[in-house]
């Protein structure tokens, strides 16, 4: 489960690169995060189920969902480098 969230600016996407720590550290769920000047790529598997998504994938990407949706960003899920995500 992956996406890009475009933000306004570099500094909004370290915003948002924050917030996704704080969700992370709350579920103890950490995504995979590539930045890209104001583009922010998130991938959610959980590791320890053989890389398929679970009901905490699901979870915690709402929640930066949510976060992002607070800094007004975009998602560009056909922005990703391996394209969409399934």
């Amino acid at each position: 489960m992956a996406t890009v969230y475009k933000l306004h600016s570099a500094a909004k996407a370290l915003e948002f690169i924050a917030a996704v720590g704080e969700v992370a550290e709350e579920l103890n769920h950490h995504p995979d995060l590539d930045w890209r000047y104001n583009r922010v790529v998130l991938r959610f598997s959980s590791h320890d189920a053989g890389t398929v998504v679970t009901a905490a994938d699901v979870e915690a990407a709402h929640r930066c969902a949510l976060r992002a949706s607070a800094l007004d960003a975009v998602a560009q899920p056909d922005k990703l480098p391996n394209g969409p995500a399934a």
